[in-house]
């Protein structure tokens, strides 16, 4: 498996770079190479608690990539509209218990 990774701090829409990781392990292995870490039998345990996951995404630092990068694009769509609804729903049931 390939994962391509992007760096959310640069403008281009290219990845930065490839790993034959799964996502988790490829985001966190960019993160820890930015900070110039290539000792890479200490990296979960460096930095796996800064992995953050999105409704298609996994991210580490500034960089990113997709959860599942076998999915379509369709099917990653259809992920993030799905929790950005949950997100909204969320949100306006606090507002009415604020108002309540």
């Amino acid at each position: 498996m390939t994962t391509y990774v992007y760096n959310l701090a640069s403008v281009s829409p290219q990845p930065e770079s490839a790993f034959s990781l799964e996502p988790r392990e490829a985001v966190i292995a960019a993160h820890a190479q930015s900070l110039g870490d290539f000792e890479t039998w200490n990296y979960e345990e460096k930095y796996g608690d800064q992995v953050l996951y999105g409704a298609a995404t996994v991210i580490c630092g500034n960089f990113s990539t997709w959860s599942n990068p076998n999915e379509t694009r369709e099917e990653r769509f259809a992920k993030v509209a799905l929790a950005a609804v949950e997100v909204l729903a969320r949100l306006a049931s606090e507002d009415d218990e604020q108002q309540g």
